[in-house]
């Protein structure tokens, strides 16, 4: 059986939201100023999940920092398809879950360099000021590495910086970065050496195929 869509994106007021008794989440004073921060600059783009009775299942910290911004109306999705009990599973899950993901450390320092060059308050988008300079620092630093290591071998270095035209070229290439990093697994930690084993190999295929 195919899972349940979430039904249409309402609009109900904020006063209208009840926090759920339940909730073990817990988001600070300077937490909430963050999310605030967050739909202020993008808008209020992750709707509210609550149960037709009002009481919220996903999104309490949204909900604080939309009444923190003065906001007399927020979007929800009612989810009049699941249980009581279904709704305080999904509580936990969906906070949980997106805990469980990682970073990929390389990548996100070099978008967190790409972002801030471009005039991006990084700090929006949650990471603290010492975050964010660990990180960049770490990607230059890996820089550095991958050419000293070029050049000690006696291969030249260039520099280059990609320009996309659109957020799709980016996506796309990024996607294209994760799937050559999965290919070769985390044992090849550098862009660079992963980028030529994936040409070497597609070279060898073609060739092969030419024969």
């Amino acid at each position: 059986m195919p899972p349940e869509f979430a039904p249409k994106i309402e609009k109900w007021p904020t006063e209208k939201l009840i926090p759920h008794a339940r909730n073990a989440r817990t988001h600070s004073e300077a937490q909430v100023a963050q999310i605030a921060g967050s739909i202020a600059e993008f808008g209020f783009v992750n709707p509210i999940l609550v149960g037709d009775d009002g009481v919220l299942v996903g999104g309490h910290g949204r909900v604080l920092a939309a009444r923190k911004l003065g906001l007399k109306e927020v979007p929800v999705i009612v989810l009049k398809h699941l249980t009581p009990t279904q709704r305080r599973a999904l509580m936990l899950a969906d906070n949980k879950l997106a805990m469980n993901a990682g970073w990929d450390d390389e990548l996100l320092g070099a978008e967190l360099s790409a972002l801030q060059e471009e005039g991006v308050d990084l700090e929006l988008i949650g990471w603290t000021e010492d975050e964010i300079d660990a990180l960049i620092a770490d990607n230059d630093a890996d820089k550095e590495v991958e050419e000293v290591s070029k050049w000690e071998t006696g291969v030249a270095s260039i520099s280059y910086t990609l320009v996309f035209d659109t957020l799709e070229q980016q996506e796309t290439w990024y996607q294209f970065l994760r799937a050559v990093k999965g290919k070769y697994g985390p044992e090849v930690d550098s862009i660079g050496v992963r980028l030529e084993l994936f040409l070497n190999a597609t070279r060898e295929m073609w060739s092969e195929q030419e024969q």
